[in-house]
Parts: C-alpha cells; sequence; structure tokens
C-alpha cells in the first residue's frame, strides 16, 4: 500500500528537504547521498519473507512502502533520481509506483537487479554517501562512506523538523487511528 500524497504539500516538501540535505551534505564535506529504501528478510530455513518495511530516510524522500532494493540518488542542484526497483520472476508480485503525480517530481530508472541499479548512478560516487543497508558490493562501487556517522546525524537531526506534508500525513494517520479505536471500543462494549 502506498500513500497518495497531496501534490503540492510533497513539492514543497522535497523542495525543504533538498535543501536540508544540502546543507547536511556540504557541513560533511561530500557531494552527494544514495538512501537505500532496504530489502526484504527471509525467514531462516525457509523460502518465505517478512513484510517488507522501507528504512525511515527513504521513506522520508519517497512515499512508497513497497520498493525493496530501491534508491533515491540525490546530488543538491539537481532532480533527485528514484531508482524503483521490480523483481522479475513467477514468484515475485512486482512493484508498481502509484498512480499519482508525485513521481514526476524524481527522474525515474525502472531496473530489475542491483547491477542495473548501479548502472543508473553516476559512475563517479567517490563523493557520495550511502545510507542504508551495508551491502558487500559498495565497495566496488566506489561509494565515499557507508551510513557516516556524521552526516546521519545532520539528517536525522533535519528529519525531526516535519514539514507541512508530514504533519498532514500524521494527521491523516491519526484520523484512521481513531476511526479503528472507536469501532474497536464500539464492538468491545457490545461484547
Amino acid at each position: 500500500m502506498t500513500r497518495q500524497p497531496n501534490e503540492t504539500l510533497f513539492a514543497q516538501h522535497l523542495a525543504d528537504i533538498s535543501q536540508r540535505t544540502a546543507v547536511a551534505l556540504q557541513r560533511s564535506r561530500l557531494d552527494g547521498l544514495i538512501v537505500h529504501a532496504g530489502e526484504t528478510l527471509g525467514l531462516f530455513l525457509d523460502d518465505q519473507h517478512y513484510p517488507f518495511k522501507p528504512h525511515p530516510p527513504f521513506k522520508w524522500w519517497a512515499p512508497l512502502l513497497d520498493a525493496p532494493g530501491s534508491l533515491v540518488h540525490f546530488s543538491p542542484g539537481r532532480r533527485p533520481t528514484l531508482v524503483f526497483r521490480v523483481e522479475r520472476g513467477f514468484w515475485y508480485s512486482p512493484a508498481a509506483l502509484p498512480e499519482a503525480d508525485w513521481p514526476a517530481a524524481f527522474e525515474v530508472v525502472i531496473v530489475h537487479s542491483l547491477a542495473e541499479a548501479r548502472a543508473a548512478l553516476p559512475a563517479d560516487l567517490s563523493r557520495t554517501a550511502w545510507i542504508g543497508d551495508p551491502r558487500p558490493e559498495l565497495l566496488q562501487w566506489g561509494v565515499a562512506a557507508i551510513n557516516p556517522p556524521e552526516l546521519l546525524r545532520r539528517l536525522d537531526f533535519a528529519r525531526a523538523v516535519k514539514t507541512p506534508y508530514e504533519i498532514a500525513a500524521l494527521a491523516d494517520a491519526n484520523r484512521l487511528a481513531a476511526r479503528g479505536h472507536r469501532a474497536a471500543a464500539q464492538r468491545f462494549l457490545e461484547g
């Protein structure tokens, strides 16, 4: 399930977080950022997976709840790139971008593998930080740093101040939760 954001609020949200990230990158002496959505986690000794939950830094950029393996690449002064991974194969239900206007704020590249994701990124990542699961492939990718603590602190601090888009999303979530709690209370009272 993917939340359909208010398009105007999302555009301002993206502008705000782009500015905050640009400041964090400059202070950390970096030129760019790759944010990883995370991967599905498999059950030990089984072919099933736990439900996917995207990493919070990824959700800050892209309101996608079904995007394992996807990336957001950001360099200040450029439109962010959403590298959207779609699994192929018999056993996978392929993810799909929502039918909404917000993806137009990104340069969207659809890929089917980690190798294709790498090819969609700039060739030189020597001044680009990776935020997300530390993958062994990153050594060959040539990223400047994996989860650099100084940058993570700056980004965490920046994420603490909510944009109007995030405040609206929190209000929507609270309205839905209140309806659920009222319905549960009513059923409880009915026995």
